[in-house]
């Protein structure tokens, strides 16, 4: 039991370390999205943990960050340690998921209301041509 304990945990802590979202925090959210070594748009989800609404999409997002993260930055910011970054980005609700277009100033962000499936993420920042 012991043993199969430690093979659950230790591939836990491998999928945790394999995931293509991109924690953003107060510290790094500007410089990030304003000059990430990326030249690509930014889609990020402000959630908070304890929500269900935000537990339920968790998988979508890891699976899109790991599909796409070579056409978008995909990034998190967990609300309930943020609260500055999030207050700041005026989060009403969680979770929320604004989009930063490259070259945009941080002020000019979308805030998407779409369908929240993997397909619906990539039309709306990978395949629409960013119209400013």
């Amino acid at each position: 039991m012991n043993r199969l304990f430690a093979v659950a945990l230790c591939g836990a802590f491998a999928q945790a370390e394999q995931s293509h979202v991109i924690t953003l925090t107060d510290e790094n959210f500007d410089k990030m999205i304003k000059s990430h070594p990326y030249d690509n748009h930014w889609f990020v989800k402000f959630y908070a943990p304890w929500d269900h609404h935000s537990k339920d999409l968790a998988p979508t997002w890891e699976n899109f960050a790991e599909l796409w993260a070579d056409k978008v930055n995909v990034g998190e910011v967990n609300c309930t340690e943020q609260w500055n970054l999030c207050k700041r980005m005026k989060i009403k609700g969680y979770p929320s998921l604004y989009f930063f277009a490259l070259g945009e100033p941080l002020e000019h962000f979308y805030d998407y209301h779409g369908a929240r499936m993997i397909d619906d993420f990539v039309h709306y920042s990978v395949w629409e041509e960013y119209k400013g």
